[in-house]
C-alpha cells in the first residue's frame, strides 16, 4: 500500500478503490495501514503529496500553481493553506529559505 502512494501520490486515490484492489473494506485497509505506519493512508498521501512539493520548490522554479498540480493537488489554495500547516511558512517563503 504505501509503495502504491509514493509511485501514485499524483494521481486521484481513492481509498474504496484501493481497498477493493486488496479485497479488504475500507475500515480492514485502514487499520492494517495504521497499525503499520502510525497513520491513515489518506494522511499518508498527504504527507507524501506535501514532501515532494517542497523537494520541488526547493529545486525548480515551476510555479506554485505548477508544483500543486503537479503533486496531485488541483487547488492551489488548498494547496497553501497545507503546505502551511506542515511548514510553517508559505511555499513562496518555504522556496526563498531553501532553494539551491
Amino acid at each position: 500500500m504505501r509503495f502504491l502512494i509514493e509511485k501514485e501520490y499524483d494521481r486521484p486515490l481513492k481509498l474504496d478503490k484501493i481497498a477493493d484492489e486488496l479485497s479488504l473494506s475500507s475500515s480492514q485497509l485502514v487499520h492494517l495501514f495504521k497499525k503499520e505506519t502510525g497513520t491513515t493512508p489518506m494522511a499518508y498521501l498527504h504527507q507524501i503529496r506535501i514532501k515532494k512539493a517542497a523537494y520541488e520548490l526547493a529545486n525548480t522554479q515551476n510555479s506554485i500553481q505548477d508544483i500543486a498540480a503537479l503533486v496531485g493537488i488541483l487547488d492551489s489554495n488548498y494547496f497553501v493553506k497545507c503546505f502551511k500547516k506542515e511548514y510553517e511558512m508559505t511555499p513562496s517563503a518555504y522556496r526563498k529559505r531553501f532553494s539551491k
